[in-house]
């Protein structure tokens, strides 16, 4: 899963709306529906608030445990 994905799924998850959500962060809904599309990426503040609001971790948030699974470190180490 990728970010915006989860954050989508946090918030259908939560009794609150795009419009909810948006205001907390000090944003419009329209930049927060660009983050659930994954056409935009909010800034650590913003992802810190995320969190805050979901009441989530950020490797949550962020999906770190699908991301690591994916990354493959080079065997030269660079």
């Amino acid at each position: 899963m990728q970010f915006n994905e989860r954050l989508k799924q946090l918030r259908q998850q939560s009794p609150l709306m795009q419009k909810d959500v948006a205001e907390l962060l000090g944003i419009s809904a329209i930049t927060l529906r660009q983050y659930e599309l994954g056409t935009r990426e909010p800034n650590i503040d913003k992802l810190l608030k995320l969190a805050i609001i979901f009441n989530v971790s950020l490797d949550d948030l962020l999906c770190l445990e699908d991301f690591k699974s994916s990354y493959v470190i080079p065997s030269d180490g660079h």
